[in-house]
């Protein structure tokens, strides 16, 4: 069957770069949704200025897919310019569906320029004067945690904790930081540049683009030349997942270091292969990818150590999973490694996962964890990218093909929500550098506990680099973890 196509002209888009095009877009989506059969939208190669959204819109997106199926996005090399929290996508329990050929900026940007004009260690600021306002009412602003600015430079990425805003003058502010970041004021030299939030659009807007839950996606052919918080949310999905020729990478002559503030492509408890090819993540806030899953707290276990309930530790109350299913079980208040196995038996619940283990764990107990590999995004493939900043990998899968110009790559467990132990990972005809200088430990195999616990009995295996060359930094690897390196 031929897919219908719909223009999102015929609902009344201008294109003109001015006009908020954005609930006419959405009347678009609505019809070609509400047509039930597989259909196109398509946009002309012009501006569309999206400064408002219907209020039902899921997570405040432009589009907004639920339980659809069959439906591509065709942007043609259309320019989407965003205002305020509104964002890309939000996708969710859909099938087949696509997204193709824009490019995304925003306007006021997520980020505002500023210089140093003062600084106190001892008082905690620093005084900016600014390119622009900083986006709230009052004189005075506490923000909600985490909210960060950043030196505007491509050579390090310190993260300064605001926990205060004051106008002194017009687009002149004094910034409270965090205790914790104390210690990096003394880093600071008046007239030095920083990355500073624009507050209606920065840490706390969401994702660009939400995708949980959906069978097969393809997503292709986008250019962010900014974006507020995560690019790419990616949880439960399964089938076939694409994503081809995605670029984060700063317009010619922009003055921002800086394309978002949170990760690129942030991917949990997906349990098919997704695969990236020809993408370019350039300089973002934080992660260009976290693969991982969420680990399980332990609640309750019988008392052979067989019989175990126990709660995902963020998104939800239970997992769907099945006999024969592979786990392992640690502490990360101790260091401890408690064991390995496969699901023997399923219990039907709604408020927690419970299943039998196939052995005994009889150290195991509550607040301990358990994570399942198959929720690990096994086998997933990014090949032939560029990749700057910093990369957490826990997943089973390969990097293949790709250019790390790296602050760090960490092969390890995380202490808070995202686990599990890694291991059959594989970093194939790669290059790294970084931006630090030569003696830099820039590739870590490790594990950690909670409180900043190292050298954990649980240990990664069968990490593999396999011809891959460091042309700055060095690799860092915690006794009794597996790292096999081949020529």
């Amino acid at each position: 069957m031929q897919p219908k196509e719909f223009f999102i002209k015929d609902f009344g888009a201008l294109g003109d770069g001015v006009t908020n095009d954005g609930f006419a877009i959405c009347e678009a989506v609505r019809a070609a949704i509400e047509y039930g059969k597989p259909a196109v939208i398509n946009f002309d190669k012009a501006v569309y200025r999206i400064a408002d959204i219907p209020q039902e819109n899921n997570r405040r997106c432009l589009f907004s897919l639920n339980n659809v199926r069959d439906l591509s996005i065709k942007g043609n090399g259309a320019t989407l310019l965003f205002k305020g929290a509104i964002k890309l996508m939000s996708m969710e329990n859909c099938t087949n569906c696509s997204l193709d050929g824009f490019i995304i900026d925003y306007s006021p940007k997520p980020f505002v320029l500023g210089i140093v004009t003062d600084f106190s260690v001892e008082d905690c600021y620093i005084d900016f004067d600014t390119n622009g306002d900083l986006g709230f009412e009052s004189d005075v602003y506490l923000p909600k945690p985490p909210c960060f600015g950043f030196p505007n430079r491509s050579d390090i990425r310190y993260h300064y904790s605001f926990v205060r805003f004051e106008r002194v003058a017009e687009n002149k502010y004094r910034l409270n930081i965090h205790e914790k970041s104390r210690d990096r004021i003394e880093k600071v030299k008046v007239g030095d540049e920083f990355i500073l939030p624009y507050i209606p659009c920065s840490h706390y807007a969401g994702g660009a683009c939400t995708i949980y839950n959906n069978d097969g996606f393809t997503i292709s052919n986008l250019r962010f030349y900014s974006h507020p918080e995560f690019g790419f949310d990616v949880r439960c999905n399964r089938g076939n997942m694409l994503f081809d020729r995605i670029v984060l990478k700063q317009e010619e002559g922009s003055p921002f270091h800086l394309i978002s503030w949170r990760d690129c492509f942030h991917v949990k408890d997906n349990v098919s292969p997704v695969i990236w090819d020809n993408c370019y993540i350039g300089p973002i806030g934080d992660d260009a990818y976290n693969l991982s899953c969420v680990h399980l707290d332990v609640t309750n276990v019988s008392g052979d150590g067989k019989t175990i309930e126990c709660l995902p530790a963020e998104k939800g109350k239970t997992r769907d999973i099945e006999i024969g299913d592979e786990f392992i079980a640690y502490d990360l208040q101790t260091g401890k490694y408690i064991g390995e196995g496969h699901v023997a038996r399923v219990y039907d619940r709604d408020d927690c996962v419970q299943f039998d283990s196939d052995v005994e764990l009889e150290k195991l107990g509550k607040g301990m964890q358990i994570s399942f590999y198959k929720y690990a995004n096994p086998g997933f493939v990014v090949k032939n990218s560029y990749i700057e900043g910093t990369v957490r990998a826990r997943s089973m899968g390969t990097f293949e093909n790709c250019e790390f110009n790296v602050f760090w790559v960490y092969v390890e467990n995380e202490h808070f929500v995202e686990g599990p132990i890694p291991k059959n990972l594989t970093f194939k005809n790669c290059t790294f550098t970084t931006p630090y200088d030569d003696s830099a430990k820039i590739f870590r195999v490790g594990t950690i506990g909670k409180n900043g616990l190292k050298n954990c009995e649980y240990k990664c295996r069968n990490i593999r680099l396999e011809n891959c060359k460091f042309l700055k930094g060095q690799i860092e690897l915690e006794d009794g973890n597996e790292l096999i390196i081949t020529d």
